[in-house]
């Protein structure tokens, strides 16, 4: 058996790839390269580790991101009645078996230390201490600003000077650092307009020209497979994309506008991960990860247990195992997709529509509570 059918994971010549190719110590904004998409700070950080040996770098990575893991997975999901070797076993289990995390370990993604990093951040907020936070926050921020989303929790609770802080923090480093990287060679005008540009032959690749497809868990991607499987060649891919913004201009702010609203914890982080999981063009398997923290929360629910509940742990279950169970074969950049991809978006779906279902079902009640008692108060009236 060969690849795709002998693994859940990606090409195994390709391992490692997506940190050890940033480990070249090259000054990333000095001409276009579709690959250098993050934010300047984080060439900082690669330009720093790349003084040391590749795959002594690669080791103490991934050694590090897993141990900071099994660290976030301790916090949330250690019961008090289990013993210790109970909790052990629970933790390696969550930190070391589950499908995000062993791509992000395959494909040695700098998101796995990301998410750890948001996932402390969030710890924090909740446990009010919002300085720590917000730093931690600030800190992802720095190597993808799509992150801030998450300064909808701060606006909640009117915490806007901080959010104004970190901002400016944000700017100012961004700034540095596109000033450290020009070396005084280009000025950092010039490198924002790179940068630009980058995005622009990123977005052209991953997504007009279909290869960033596979892999993937984000709507768009099911939508595509699912279109040129039943239509082959007539099923028209600009069309798509021309509506899937429009879809992107409208979910994106209402599943942002539920979240500032919906009271429940993991259901509002569920929304909040999903904006930049889900929603976008594309978004690779490493950021199923994300959704660790709307199950963290889950988990930790201290609200009456409800009857969806058993289904939302099923599904959550569902959503951190390889699902490789069958493979779509057209012709796209790949020749053949996992079943994997659409089965992820299903749950994902169903679980968006379910939340939002009772958010709309629970307020149209508050809603019309006070014309009900009114009603029944002009009744009584009249009764008498």
């Amino acid at each position: 058996m060969m690849w795709p059918y002998n693994t859940h994971l990606f090409l195994p010549s390709d391992s490692f790839h997506d940190l050890t190719n940033y480990l070249n110590g090259e000054f990333p904004f000095f001409v276009k390269n579709l690959d250098y998409v993050y934010f300047p700070f984080a060439y900082i950080f690669f330009n720093f580790i790349s003084l040391f040996n590749n795959q002594f770098v690669v080791f103490l990575y991934l050694l590090f991101a897993t141990l900071l893991f099994f660290y976030l997975n301790s916090k949330y999901l250690i019961l008090r009645n289990n013993s210790t070797l109970q909790n052990f076993q629970n933790l390696s289990i969550f930190t070391l078996l589950s499908y995000p995390y062993l791509f992000n370990i395959d494909r040695a993604n700098i998101e796995l230390l990301i998410f750890s990093v948001v996932g402390f951040a969030i710890y924090y907020f909740y446990s009010e201490q919002y300085n720590k936070s917000l730093l931690l926050f600030l800190i992802a921020g720095l190597f993808k600003p799509f992150y801030f989303i998450f300064f909808i929790l701060f606006m909640e609770r009117k915490r806007y000077k901080e959010i104004f802080i970190a901002i400016c923090f944000w700017l100012i480093i961004t700034f540095l650092s596109f000033i450290i990287l020009s070396q005084g060679i280009v000025s950092p005008l010039y490198q924002v307009n790179i940068f630009i540009e980058n995005l622009k032959l990123n977005f052209q690749h991953y997504v007009v020209d279909c290869s960033g497809i596979a892999y993937n868990s984000s709507l768009y991607s099911s939508l595509l497979i699912l279109g040129k499987y039943f239509y082959k060649n007539n099923f028209d891919v600009d069309f798509l994309l021309k509506i899937y913004k429009l879809f992107i201009g409208i979910m994106g702010p209402l599943l942002i506008f539920l979240a500032y609203f919906i009271k429940s914890k993991w259901q509002k982080m569920f929304l909040i991960v999903s904006v930049f999981c889900f929603i976008p063009f594309y978004g690779e398997d490493y950021r199923l990860i994300y959704y660790f923290l709307p199950f963290y929360l889950f988990v930790n629910n201290k609200d009456m247990v409800k009857k969806m509940d058993l289904i939302y742990t099923i599904l959550f279950a569902l959503l951190f195992i390889p699902k490789n169970y069958w493979f779509l074969k057209f012709n796209l950049p790949y020749s053949f997709y996992s079943i994997q991809i659409i089965l992820n978006d299903l749950i994902i779906s169903f679980i968006l529509i379910s939340i939002i279902y009772f958010f709309v079902k629970d307020n149209l009640k508050n809603i019309f509570k006070p014309m009900k008692i009114f009603v029944k108060s002009a009744k009584n009236d009249r009764m008498y």
